[in-house]
Order: C-alpha cells, then sequence, then structure tokens
C-alpha cells in the first residue's frame, strides 16, 4: 500500500482501487557546497609539494 499525496493523485486522475505502477528513483548525492569556509587552496595544499 502506498500514499499518493493529493495533487499527485487529482494529477494523474487516479481513484481508490486503480493499479499504478511506480518507479523509485533515490536523489544523488551533491557535495557542492560541502567544504564551505575551507579558503582556497595554496601551492602547498598540492600533492606533490615536497
Amino acid at each position: 500500500m502506498v500514499t499518493l499525496p493529493k495533487q499527485i493523485v487529482d494529477l494523474l486522475g487516479v481513484v481508490e482501487g486503480d493499479v499504478v505502477e511506480l518507479e523509485v528513483q533515490l536523489p544523488r548525492r551533491s557535495f557542492l557546497g560541502s567544504l564551505r569556509g575551507i579558503g582556497a587552496f595554496t601551492e602547498a595544499d598540492r600533492a606533490d609539494h615536497e
């Protein structure tokens, strides 16, 4: 059993007892902005820095 939001029910025109097919898509995780505040990289941050 699945509960659908009223807006979706109205949009699709489904009624109780209808058979529907659902496709679940998990959101992709975005790490954009996850390192805010660490500052700009410097020459000392380079991996090949000796």
